[in-house]
């Protein structure tokens, strides 16, 4: 406790650890002793509890100031000596800090966490932690049989504070190298192909290159204008958009930004997709491939008929999660079994061998071993592409066949089974009519001595 004022009206200053009182210190609160308008009885006067003597006056009218309001109080000096008014503030500051806990029982500690607070420059409303340490101390007690000072919850509340505080000031590079390596982790213990680590590190490097900044100065306006001026297509630039919030979710559940900067920027509308009209290859384009892989590019055939008449994607075929197996095809029951590794929806599925396919493949057929010869197969269909003169349609194999199976069958649902997708995305993405007779000869295709031989429409080169 503060020494008292020799004169009334002097300024007081109270502080819970009884020490004098330092430059810098934790000022509690301050207390003005106002005079009174009587003296108090002389035995009262000259006997203070402390030694000290009393002020003239009836009464001590006491103000100090607590979380930042006036308080006002008066107390009989018949009944109280200045000590003791003193002793009161101390205690109703210890309760302030100590919240529901008592003060009989918490009195040394509040001292002693006022101390270790002058030391490090902690301000006062760091005792709002006292509850929670309180509770801790008895936890830890009970778990351990060994008592545990709240003074040492206390030093292990203000080392997380300076971490989180270092933590606030982590710049974008960094939240993105903390961010992609958790996915890398996430998905060498899923054993999954870490495809969607690839993509969010190529694209949240080139987020981190512009913004190098604290990732709490991150601004919706900022990262709306960056998306936009992006060169991309509307639907890569919601990847990129999607990529950046999942990342930012991280960055606040580690405490490095706020909710409200992530919902900010969550909330930027994506960009609206422009519906495509499903360019699929046509009979003759479809013919000029055919007979050009034929004859110069064999390796590649299986692919091509099994993405082009088979609904086959060239990633179940070839790609990053493997390899479609020469096993994996029963070409007696005309089905290929598609692995659930391999499947796009990771979910085993059948699709047909149609009759022209299978005329196809007996060409190239073996009894084990990968279809596909290379990794990247659609860097090889590009050059055969080339070659056969036929000009590049994005995803034009699944196109034709999606668009042919429907207009030949009538049954969306049957032909969304057999190609691994929906009835809703063969509506928007993939059919087109081809109007009557184009997807009989479409699915007529076949090697082609063997189509003279039946005496088929071969169609022509383009």
């Amino acid at each position: 406790m503060g020494s008292s004022a020799a004169n009334s009206g002097a300024l007081i200053r109270v502080r819970s650890d009884g020490g004098a009182q330092a430059p810098g210190g934790t000022v509690l609160a301050h207390i003005n002793f106002k005079r009174g308008p009587r003296a108090a009885p002389k035995h009262i006067r000259d006997s203070g509890e402390d030694g000290s003597v009393l002020d003239e006056g009836r009464r001590w009218q006491i103000r100090w100031h607590m979380d930042g309001k006036l308080q006002r109080k008066r107390y009989s000096k018949q009944k109280f000596t200045r000590a003791r008014v003193e002793e009161f503030l101390r205690t109703e500051l210890a309760k302030k800090a100590a919240g529901d806990i008592s003060i009989a029982t918490l009195s040394r500690e509040v001292r002693e966490i006022v101390r270790f607070c002058e030391l490090h420059g902690i301000t006062i409303r760091d005792l709002q932690l006292l509850p929670w340490m309180k509770q801790r101390g008895t936890q830890m007690e009970e778990r351990t049989g060994q008592k545990i000072s709240p003074v040492q919850f206390f030093e292990e509340a203000c080392v997380a504070r300076e971490q989180r505080h270092s933590q606030s000031c982590r710049t974008v590079p960094q939240v993105v190298e903390s961010f992609l390596a958790e996915i890398e982790a996430r998905s060498e213990r899923q054993g999954s192909s870490g495809c969607h680590w690839r993509n969010l590190r190529a694209r949240l490097n080139k987020f981190a290159a512009v913004f190098t900044g604290p990732v709490s100065s991150l601004e919706r306006p900022l990262v709306q204008s960056w998306l936009k001026g992006l060169p991309y297509a509307a639907k890569t630039v919601n990847h990129y958009r999607a990529a950046v919030v999942e990342a930012l979710y991280f960055a606040k559940g580690q405490g490095h930004c706020t909710r409200e900067l992530v919902e900010s920027i969550a909330d930027i509308d994506p960009y609206k997709l422009i519906d495509r009209v499903a360019t699929p290859y046509s009979v003759k384009e479809m013919r000029a491939i055919l007979d050009y892989t034929h004859a110069h590019r064999l390796k590649h055939l299986p692919t091509i008929v099994l993405v082009a008449f088979c609904g086959v994607r060239v990633c179940e075929v070839a790609g990053e999660k493997g390899f479609l197996d020469w096993g994996d095809i029963d070409l007696d029951e005309r089905v290929i079994h598609i692995p659930a590794k391999l499947a796009k929806k990771r979910k085993k599925r059948d699709a047909p061998v149609t009759e022209n396919a299978y005329a196809w493949l007996k060409l190239v057929a073996k009894p084990s071993g990968a279809i596909c010869p290379v990794d990247r197969p659609s860097e090889a269909a590009t050059r055969i592409l080339v070659n056969a003169r036929v000009p590049r349609k994005k995803n034009g194999f699944r196109s034709a066949f999606i668009s042919h199976r429907v207009d030949l069958t009538k049954d969306l649902k049957a032909t969304a089974i057999e190609a691994g997708t929906s009835v809703g995305r063969i509506e928007s993405n993939y059919y087109a009519i081809r109007g009557k007779g184009e997807p009989q000869a479409y699915f007529e295709l076949r090697p082609r001595q063997l189509q003279l031989d039946l005496g088929l429409n071969s169609g022509s080169r383009s």
